[in-house]
């Protein structure tokens, strides 16, 4: 693999991993003194939950698992998305830009009008094998477009 012509790397979720690092503060802090409470026995049980408690544990677990499954590889015969490869002799690989009506779209962003999606086609069958949301800046979008080719 190292021995590739191109080698990129960029997380699909990149986005969603800037949010969870703008709110891991709060909830670790949170978490551990409401952890500290309930052994110290000055924190009501109310307050008992998975989050309330280990959430200086479980956040940083979606935050890498986030990570993990969003992650991106593009080298110079290949894409791999996850721990799925596509070789680019057997796929054919595209961007879909889609608009969504203000009803249907993600609450952390009213504003934005278009939407991507890397969507990976087998050659063979014409089915579509991956259609993966890109929750990534503009700029992200227009370096892998340059990559890709497309």
């Amino acid at each position: 693999m190292k021995n590739d012509i191109l080698e990129f790397k960029i997380c699909l979720a990149k986005k969603t991993l800037l949010f969870y690092l703008a709110i891991v503060p709060f909830i670790v802090i949170g978490s551990i003194y409401n952890l500290i409470g309930i052994i110290n026995q000055t924190s009501s049980v109310a307050v008992f939950s998975a989050f309330g408690l280990f959430g200086f544990v479980l956040l940083p677990i979606a935050i890498v698992n986030t990570y993990r499954q969003g992650l991106c590889q593009i080298y110079a015969d290949r894409i791999k998305i996850g721990k799925i490869a596509y070789q680019f002799s057997d796929y054919t690989i595209t961007i879909k830009e889609y608009q969504l009506p203000i009803k249907d779209r993600p609450l952390f962003s009213l504003f934005k009008t278009t939407y991507h999606n890397i969507v990976i086609k087998d050659n063979d069958t014409q089915k579509i094998t991956a259609d993966e949301e890109l929750n990534i800046f503009r700029k992200d979008i227009d370096k892998i477009r340059g990559i890709l080719r497309i």
